[in-house]
């Protein structure tokens, strides 16, 4: 049983295609990998997204989302615009926890960068908080200035007390 979080030093730097090539890897070792998404933004119906993407590449069936809000825009603000709840990071916690078990490796798919609010007041090291032993990922851009993105998302994830693991550039 293990839970790991894979966030990004920004958007758009391939934290979904990093996902899935961990994802593929631990499969390939054996392992039963679930995917959860716990917001997705910009898509309002039950299809499209992330989760989508994974299943499209990987081939895995074990996917869990949680809340979708209809524009593509940090989630926070995209929850007030389409006047809808945003869970709190100990429900959020509680529905990962209950995937868990096992032989199983869970990943966990954030929204944007490391410190892009998911709720009110959490972003992924709150979350990591309440998952303890998890592990994170940090998925960074390739090309000039990167190092120092993901020196700095490293830095303030370990100073939050995240266990970070791997950083992947690009797409894993």
């Amino acid at each position: 049983m293990s839970i790991v979080l894979v966030t990004g030093t920004g958007t758009d730097i391939g934290k979904t295609i990093g996902t899935a090539a961990l994802a593929a890897a631990l499969r390939g070792e054996g392992k039963q990998v679930h995917v959860v998404k716990p917001i997705q933004t910009g898509f309002p119906g039950p299809d499209g997204g992330d989760l989508d993407t994974v299943a499209e590449l990987t081939g895995i069936d074990n996917l869990h989302g949680f809340e979708r809000y209809p524009e593509p825009m940090a989630p926070v603000a995209a929850a007030q615009r389409a006047g809808m709840r945003l869970p709190n990071a100990t429900e959020i916690a509680e529905k990962i926890k209950l995937i868990d078990g096992p032989n199983r490796v869970v990943l966990v798919e954030g929204a944007g960068g490391l410190l892009v609010r998911l709720g009110e007041d959490w972003a992924l090291p709150e979350l990591a908080a309440l998952l303890p032993g998890s592990q994170m990922v940090i998925v960074t851009r390739l090309g000039l200035g990167c190092l120092n993105e993901a020196e700095l998302t490293v830095e303030v994830a370990r100073g939050r007390g995240v266990n970070v693991t791997a950083l992947g550039g690009g797409s894993l």
